[in-house]
């Protein structure tokens, strides 16, 4: 049998429902928080700054294209 990581999300109450034993033995030493701050910290770095802000770019055009495209649709089929 292959070890295979599995990658879990959950809100603080689930994890707080699972029996003690069971998050010694298999979730405490590889517990993964995500700080809610992080993207405040990431933008103080500059390249991140500079992709985040490629990104949001870049998604409202794709967003305005994937309207036009839509609204052609619409009127070709008219």
């Amino acid at each position: 049998m292959d070890n295979k990581e599995i990658f879990i999300r959950m809100r603080e109450e689930e994890y707080a429902l699972i029996p003690s034993e069971i998050k010694d033995r298999f979730f405490t030493s590889k517990n993964i928080t995500v700080e809610t701050n992080d993207w405040f910290e990431n933008m103080k770095d500059p390249l991140f700054e500079k992709y985040y802000k490629e990104k949001k770019q870049a998604q409202k055009h794709l967003e305005k294209r994937q309207y036009e495209l839509r609204e052609e649709r619409r009127k070709n089929a008219l």
